[in-house]
């Protein structure tokens, strides 16, 4: 992907909280997929005498796509995954034709709830949860599943109860995440959520828990793809490939997970306290038992990255803005 870091201004990515610059530096990152995948449609057609008139078509969308502002996870899939090799056929190259030149419109289509048959990333990304679960040394295991009517119900509530609690968090989940995925586990227990790199602006959503679960499980997986996105946009981590204890594994991980962890359980923490005053009574306990293990992932995360972490400047203030909002917002135990 091409060099975006030239495009940010100091102060944009240096709080846990949601960037006020945060439309401008999605369209930053946006662009920079959405020119990726055009240069790799051409490259690949490049090698292809008989697609000549493909390729006019597609580099005919070149001032489209310098202008996008959005993007989508069958883009970013093209991207790191489709396009990846260079070798791509004209079909695979013809498939992502309209996904560019609808980055024509100036905001992007209302969220979308998709299934296996839609997106070829929704199975790339379950293997990819099943292969990382498997080198965890665990044997989880999740699906894609039909939502149903109930779960449609309490992610309206969910949306609903964010928007009033935190807006502008509310704003970062419309604004990043373009493709829902209903998910349920069919071995092992745990919660089936997820976001992927390669799929930016898709997440897996659990079935059956409620209007707070989901809202947690949005704050969480949004909360992913903008971490993706600042560590797009800086290094934020010089030493990124130094490991360190993890709050949610049971073992050591690289310092840009631990980073993640940090980022998401400060935000959940933050989301579910602003919407104390807005619960029914009896989600109030559920309420605080999510609350207390995010404090209890957040205070571990930073003692990990406190102990071992290299950073940037602008890294060293994202650090010391988790740091602040762990010791004014978390009980000490």
């Amino acid at each position: 992907m091409a060099d975006v870091r030239a495009h940010r201004q100091p102060g944009e990515l240096e709080s846990w909280g949601v960037s006020p610059a945060l439309e401008s530096l999605y369209g930053v990152y946006a662009r920079a997929l959405n020119l990726g995948v055009l240069e790799r449609c051409l490259a690949s057609l490049d090698a292809l005498t008989s697609a000549r008139g493909d390729r006019d078509e597609i580099a005919s969308l070149a001032p489209v796509v310098r202008g996008s502002r959005w993007t989508t996870p069958d883009l970013s899939f093209a991207y790191h995954i489709g396009l990846s090799t260079g070798t791509a056929d004209r079909a695979r190259c013809a498939a992502v034709v309209d996904q560019l030149v609808a980055l024509e419109e100036p905001t992007p289509p209302s969220r979308r709830f998709v299934v296996d048959a839609d997106a070829p990333w929704i199975a790339f990304a379950l293997e990819r949860f099943a292969a990382d679960e498997r080198n965890e040394g665990g044997d989880k295991l999740m699906a894609s599943v039909q939502g149903q009517a109930r779960d449609f119900a309490h992610l309206d509530a969910a949306f609903a109860l964010l928007t009033e609690a935190w807006p502008e968090m509310a704003f970062e989940v419309d604004l990043l995440v373009r493709d829902y995925v209903w998910s349920a586990m069919v071995r092992g227990v745990g919660t089936p959520v997820g976001s992927l790199v390669q799929a930016f602006g898709a997440v897996f959503l659990p079935c059956g828990v409620g209007r707070l679960g989901l809202l947690e499980a949005l704050v969480h997986e949004t909360t992913h793809l903008d971490v993706t996105m600042r560590l797009a946009l800086d290094n934020l981590v010089l030493n990124r490939e130094t490991i360190g204890s993890s709050p949610v594994r049971d073992h050591d991980r690289p310092l840009t997970r631990i980073l993640h962890v940090a980022m998401v359980s400060s935000r959940v923490h933050h989301a579910l306290q602003r919407c104390r005053e807005l619960l029914l009574d009896g989600e109030l306990a559920d309420c605080g038992a999510r609350q207390q293990e995010a404090a209890r992932q957040l205070v571990h995360s930073l003692e990990t990255l406190n102990e071992r972490a290299e950073w940037t400047s602008t890294g060293a203030r994202l650090a010391q803005s988790l740091n602040d909002y762990a010791a004014t917002e978390i009980d000490a135990p």
